[in-house]
């Protein structure tokens, strides 16, 4: 009997996966000299999926350019300015045969086809030209933070703004490495947990509020991109339970009110009655502290409220000198006056 050989299959060509949605078409993907991509020569996100990215960026900057820089970022494949200025005149061309938003991905990455020949390099870390994008914010070294500043009244004024200025490279140390938008985000949450916390001295509440700033972070871009949020507010209310931080914040401001209670209770609920004149200084303490005064007063010469006053509680009590020996003048000079005649005539009457 002759045995029959089994058909040898020859192995299957390995091929790649769009790591995004899983397409296999290799039809569907770019190629790439990076050579960090050498085993495939190809972009790991297929063309529709290139295009998703640079519309979710688009989405959110609002911006062509700086949308396709974060895509060539998250591609790694270079940034290069004069390529994307062509494709946009390419696109503005009556007959271009590509047309809609990302257009413009398809213009720009058949560009790069020739950067081999223009030396614009293979990965994302031979980007040119990234100082010609409007709004790039992760290369500015300083964070901005705009804050509604607090009158003497502790209320907010809503006219006036404070800016505070953060070193970038410090707020990366602290939350990571978001761009200037992002970080501002979060340190001004924090900020407000500070305020609302009345200070965060404990290293445990530290990282709780770190970790509910980051949640809401996450929200805010859920719902800038239209994405369903219910599982990141799910989480950020476990975050807010376990953590204690609604128990401390209204213990906190349990205190504020009861403060402000006891102040409305004594000027509304309990005003102060006013005190019956007979008891008001029953001490006369008012009455000494305005002879010390009035009397310095005098001795320099001066008149003012406390002298009159002064003469008016104490001209009971008061002998002046000087007037006495002017009436007893006067007196004497009256006197002197009086003819001899009518001093006898008198005399004589009586």
């Amino acid at each position: 009997m002759v045995a029959v050989k089994k058909p040898v299959t020859p192995p299957e060509e390995e091929k790649i996966k769009c790591i995004k949605c899983g397409t296999s078409n290799q039809a569907k993907f770019y190629m790439s000299r990076d050579k960090f991509h050498q085993h495939f020569h190809k972009i790991p996100y297929c063309k529709d999926c290139c295009k998703e990215i640079y519309l979710y960026y688009l989405q959110r900057y609002k911006n062509m350019n700086l949308s396709l820089y974060y895509m060539c970022r998250k591609l790694d494949v270079p940034y290069i300015n004069t390529n994307y200025q062509g494709a946009i005149v390419n696109l503005n061309n009556p007959d271009a045969k590509i047309q809609g938003d990302d257009a413009i991905v398809q213009a720009y990455m058949k560009g790069l086809g020739f950067s081999e020949q223009n030396g614009w390099g293979n990965s994302f870390d031979d980007s040119i030209g990234e100082n010609e994008i409007d709004g790039l914010a992760s290369f500015d070294d300083i964070t901005k933070i705009k804050r509604k500043p607090k009158n003497n009244n502790k209320e907010i004024d809503t006219e006036k703004y404070d800016v505070i200025e953060y070193d970038t490279d410090d707020l990366q140390q602290i939350w990571g490495m978001f761009d200037n938008e992002d970080l501002a985000y979060l340190q001004n949450e924090y900020l407000d947990w500070d305020e609302k916390l009345n200070g965060i001295n404990e290293k445990s509440i530290d990282i709780m509020v770190k970790q509910i700033c980051l949640q809401c972070n996450e929200i805010r871009h859920d719902r800038e991109q239209g994405q369903n949020a219910d599982k990141k507010v799910d989480t950020l209310q476990k975050l807010l339970n376990n953590s204690g931080l609604i128990e401390k914040q209204n213990s906190v401001g349990s205190i504020k009110t009861s403060t402000g209670q006891k102040i409305e209770d004594l000027e509304k609920i309990r005003p102060v009655k006013k005190v019956d004149p007979d008891f008001e200084d029953v001490d006369d303490i008012n009455k000494l502290l305005v002879g010390y005064i009035a009397s310095t007063c005098k001795a320099l010469g001066k008149t003012n409220a406390y002298t009159e006053k002064f003469d008016e509680l104490y001209k009971d009590y008061t002998i002046d000198l000087i007037e006495d020996i002017k009436e007893t003048t006067n007196e004497e000079e009256d006197i002197s006056d009086t003819p001899v005649t009518d001093v006898v005539d008198e005399i004589g009457e009586s």
